[in-house]
C-alpha cells in the first residue's frame, strides 16, 4: 500500500509546487486548496479505492488565557474535509479526521498556547480515494457547535495519504 504526503500551510502566499494551489484563506477555519490528486499520487490513484488519511497539525503560538480553560473552550474542536468518505467515516460536517485541542507550545513553553494535533500514530480516517483536479478544504469545526472555530490561527499541516484497497 503505498502512500503519499501533502504539506499544506496557511503561511505560505506562493505555490510551493505545480500540484498544490493554495485558494481562499479570508476565513482560517475552512480554507481551500486546488490540488492535482493525480499528480500528487502519481497516477497510482486509480488503482485503488479508498485511502486513508492521517495528519500533523501546528498552529501559530498565541497568548495564552486567563484562566487558561478559555482557550480550551474556544479552540476545542475537529479537523475535518470535504472529500468524499468511506461507508463507515462520519460526514456530517465534513469527514472528520481528528481531534484539536490548545497545549504549552513545545517551542516558547508557558503562557503561550498552539494547537497541536497528530493521528500519524492512530487508524486514521478512511476516504475514497481522489482524482482529477479538485477542490480540497480542510476545516477547523468547534466541538460544542459543529460549527467554524472563530478567530483560527494561521498553521500547517502534512497530511498522509495510504492507498488501499478492501
Amino acid at each position: 500500500m503505498p502512500v503519499y504526503s501533502l504539506y499544506l500551510s496557511t503561511l505560505v502566499t506562493t505555490p510551493v509546487s505545480n500540484y498544490v494551489i493554495p485558494q481562499n484563506k479570508t476565513n482560517l477555519s475552512n480554507v481551500s486548496w486546488i490540488v492535482d490528486w493525480d499528480n500528487l499520487f502519481r497516477k497510482n490513484n486509480y488503482d485503488y479505492k479508498y485511502c486513508r488519511v492521517r495528519f500533523n497539525l501546528i498552529t501559530e503560538a498565541f497568548t495564552a488565557s486567563s484562566p487558561a480553560t478559555l482557550d480550551w473552550a474556544a479552540y476545542s474542536g475537529y479537523v475535518a474535509t470535504n472529500l468524499a468518505s468511506n461507508y463507515n467515516a462520519n460526514t456530517t460536517n465534513g469527514t472528520i479526521l481528528g481531534v484539536i485541542f490548545p497545549t504549552d507550545c513545545p517551542v516558547t513553553g508557558t503562557g503561550t498556547h498552539c494547537i497541536l494535533a497528530n493521528t500519524c500514530g492512530e487508524i486514521g480516517a478512511d476516504i475514497v480515494v481522489p482524482t482529477g483536479t479538485q477542490q480540497f478544504n480542510i476545516m477547523m469545526i468547534q466541538d460544542n457547535s459543529f460549527s467554524f472555530q472563530e478567530n483560527f490561527k494561521e498553521y500547517s499541516i502534512m497530511l498522509l495519504f495510504e492507498l488501499y484497497n478492501e
